[in-house]
């Protein structure tokens, strides 16, 4: 069946051939064909969003601007996307958020999810990789890794980061409180870079924390935290700066090295050796200790400053563990 059109004598004829147009060939020409689907069993796309999308076998786009692509893809975030999800109750389910892949799901506001039961599950998270879960604001690589914590940042496998602000790099590795650094290239090694800071005003003790400028009760959450079956050597700096606002130019530094373990159980915390070496400092007056908390099974940092005077610290220390 061919279908003639002539513009010229405006005749219209259907004869057996190809599509011609004032007699030009059009379409037919053995070109690709530019989709296929197979529709056996196949229930209808719903799209009942406003300028939605719904393209497969019971994909559905409820509300504005979304788009579902595959089989059982549900998008049901404004301007969303979710793509080859493969069940009810996954895919893109908040505003511009994106999941991609079986049982993907992107609950968080501007969530990210790639990857088989990948799980961007709060604001602005990214998750990438089969099994991984990211938290407000985190980013987790890999597969089977978790940046569940608020701010976390985890390119690996299996590893965790369970404190807020935590970097983690490797297999299975265990961030080890907030604000630290964890690489770990094997299974029963793994090296720390802890952040500590504070600001002093006066000449009472007070403890350096992973969470500065806001100051808690100390915990193993902001401390140097070792786990049970544990052994840290470590080196650091504890440095000090007076506060330039107010005419003061005086620094301190000090190099610390030492050993650390831990048994079952906080209590069994040691503090094994440390030595500590002044660097060139003008203001001897301030001074720092390290100690263990066996109450929370961490080694503590505690810096004394000088009266009526503002003093920024920071310690950052690096911890070789190994572990059983």
């Amino acid at each position: 069946m061919a279908l003639t059109i002539n513009h010229q004598t405006n005749d219209i004829s259907a004869t057996s051939g190809s599509v011609t147009v004032d007699g030009a060939a059009v379409g037919g020409g053995g070109g690709a064909d530019l989709y296929a689907a197979e529709t056996t069993g196949a229930t209808d796309p719903t799209a009942t969003g406003t300028e939605s999308i719904a393209i497969g076998s019971d994909a559905r786009a409820t509300v504005a601007s979304a788009i579902a692509i595959g089989k059982d893809t549900y998008s049901t975030g404004t301007s969303s996307i979710s793509i080859g999800n493969d069940a009810a109750n996954y895919g893109a389910q908040s505003t511009d958020s994106i999941a991609i892949g079986k049982t993907a799901i992107a609950s968080g506001t501007r969530g990210l999810a790639i990857g088989r039961t990948a799980s961007a599950n709060a604001t602005n998270g990214v998750a990438v990789g089969y099994n991984t879960t990211a938290g407000n604001g985190s980013v987790a690589i890999g597969s089977g890794s978790n940046a569940g914590e608020q701010m976390s940042f985890v390119l690996g496998t299996d590893s965790i980061a369970s404190h807020r602000y935590a970097i983690l790099f490797g297999s299975d590795a265990r961030s080890r409180t907030r604000s630290s650094l964890t690489i770990k290239p094997q299974y029963n090694q793994q090296f720390n870079k802890f952040f500590l800071a504070r600001q002093t005003s006066d000449a009472t003790a007070a403890v350096l924390q992973s969470t500065s400028p806001f100051v808690f009760s100390a915990g193993s959450d902001n401390q140097i935290n070792i786990p049970d079956r544990s052994f840290y050597a470590f080196k650091g700096i504890v440095a000090a700066r007076g506060n330039p606002y107010q005419s003061n130019t005086d620094c301190a530094a000090w190099e610390v090295k030492g050993m650390l373990r831990r048994e079952v159980g906080a209590s069994t915390t040691t503090l094994i050796n440390s030595t500590i070496s002044a660097l060139t400092s003008n203001s001897p007056s301030w001074s720092f200790a390290l100690s263990v908390d066996t109450t929370i099974g961490c080694m503590v940092v505690t810096v004394t400053g000088q009266a009526s005077t503002t003093i920024n610290w920071s310690a950052i220390i690096d911890a070789y563990e190994v572990k059983f």
